[in-house]
């Protein structure tokens, strides 16, 4: 489903101030990537890494944590490369 919603988000984007953040999506089901997370309201769910537009918080690529990574801003980043575009980020 992210596959295709992705180019779509993309295609209305205009503007060039980003921000990474992070979130947790409630799930009780068994996924091999659901995580614990105990002082967490939601203690059990799907953690999902999202980049949006700064000013309106306009959602524009999405990726979902399913194990051990370090690529997850570039992956997120990797249609802004050299284009101009500036990122913020939380303690992420």
């Amino acid at each position: 489903m992210l596959d295709i919603t992705n180019p779509l988000y993309l295609a209305a984007y205009s503007r060039r101030e980003l921000a990474i953040d992070e979130s947790k999506i409630k799930f009780k089901g068994r996924v091999f990537f659901r995580q614990y997370l105990p002082p967490k309201p939601q203690k059990w769910g799907i953690k999902q890494f999202a980049l949006y537009e700064s000013d309106s918080g306009y959602a524009l690529r999405f990726l979902l944590y399913t194990g051990k990574t370090n690529q997850v801003v570039t992956k997120l980043m990797e249609c802004f490369k050299n284009k101009g575009h500036r990122l913020s980020t939380d303690n992420f």
